[in-house]
């Protein structure tokens, strides 16, 4: 992003708010509202704002002839199919429905940018517990969150790039070698090391009921359901 750029902006929606799951026509930015501005000045050119309500308009309130054929150029598909396989795949839960930030280069066409990575694996944000079972979030689970994931996925208008985006993860991030690098790390700590950890935190019970092998299996399990779920076949049934 470039400073003073009036054509560029992020906005990201940092609560579930109807506003952040494309269930309202129109949205506020700022500090304590649906959108907070993450770049550039903290104030935009108005021209942004009014750019992204009418993405969230198009998207809460066309008609479905409306929608399909306008919401490519107002939005950049892919970025929303590479969102959507990465929150699914491993399995980031606190970004269902929120945690999204929507970037413009150019003030027109939005893109998801993912972050916030604190829910992964199952496991709860501080380690603290488990948090869901690992066939849990899944696109029917997205679809009821979200109006804009609903449209896109019921009307299958990112079957391809949902396709795409796993094709390429799973080349991109084999299971193998994911596993060998989780691996890698988890012994690079070293017992020393999470003991003291322990120590300065033992209130966070995590250790008692889950380890690294939770992890790797929740890997191969997710990978397990997405080549299920990221096919033709599957996604006619939605």
């Amino acid at each position: 992003m470039e400073k003073g750029n009036t054509k560029m902006a992020v906005f990201e929606g940092n609560n579930v708010t109807e506003e952040n799951c494309f269930k309202a026509d129109s949205t506020e930015f700022g500090d304590d509202k649906p959108f907070t501005i993450e770049a550039t000045d903290d104030v935009v050119d108005q021209s942004l704002k009014d750019s992204f309500n009418a993405l969230l308009k198009l998207v809460n309130s066309s008609t479905d002839d409306d929608f399909k054929t306008q919401i490519s150029s107002k939005l950049n598909l892919q970025s929303v199919a590479n969102w959507i396989v990465s929150i699914i795949a491993f399995g980031l839960y606190d970004n269902t429905a929120k945690n999204i930030c929507w970037a413009t280069w150019d003030g027109v066409k939005w893109s998801a940018v993912q972050y916030d990575h604190d829910m992964a694996f199952g496991l709860w944000w501080d380690g603290s517990r488990l948090n869901h079972e690992e066939s849990d979030i899944d696109l029917p689970y997205l679809i009821k969150f979200s109006r804009l994931f609903e449209r896109l996925i019921k009307l299958h208008l990112i079957d391809d790039q949902l396709i795409s985006a796993w094709d390429n993860l799973k080349t991109a991030h084999p299971m193998i070698e994911l596993h060998k690098e989780f691996r890698d790390w988890y012994y690079r700590i070293g017992d020393v090391n999470y003991e003291e950890d322990q120590r300065i935190w033992p209130d966070m019970p995590g250790q008692h009921y889950f380890h690294g092998e939770h992890v790797l299996n929740y890997i191969a399990k997710r990978y397990k359901h997405c080549n299920k779920w990221f096919t033709k076949d599957y996604l006619a049934t939605l």
